[in-house]
């Protein structure tokens, strides 16, 4: 659909403690990027757009998103 405004959104995936190890931030079709821990730059990598629709994946809030990423030392932005 021409001019339909897509959300960002925002996935994580947990570890065996459930611990965020991954963020990830997805806009089809230009955004699919993603942040852990270790990495505090935004990276591409078009195999989120698949992850956050996997049952890797998990939907979470933008507030939730920039509390993980500031918590790694970076913002949304």
């Amino acid at each position: 659909m021409e001019g339909v405004a897509v959300p960002l959104t925002y996935a994580i995936e947990r570890n065996g403690k459930g611990v965020p190890y991954v963020l990830a931030r997805v806009q089809w079709p230009d955004v699919s990027e993603y942040i852990s821990p270790t990495q505090s730059t935004w990276t591409t990598n078009r195999y989120y757009f698949e992850f956050v629709y996997n049952s890797d994946g998990e939907w979470i809030s933008p507030v939730e998103a920039d509390r993980i990423a500031q918590s790694w030392g970076t913002t949304l932005d």
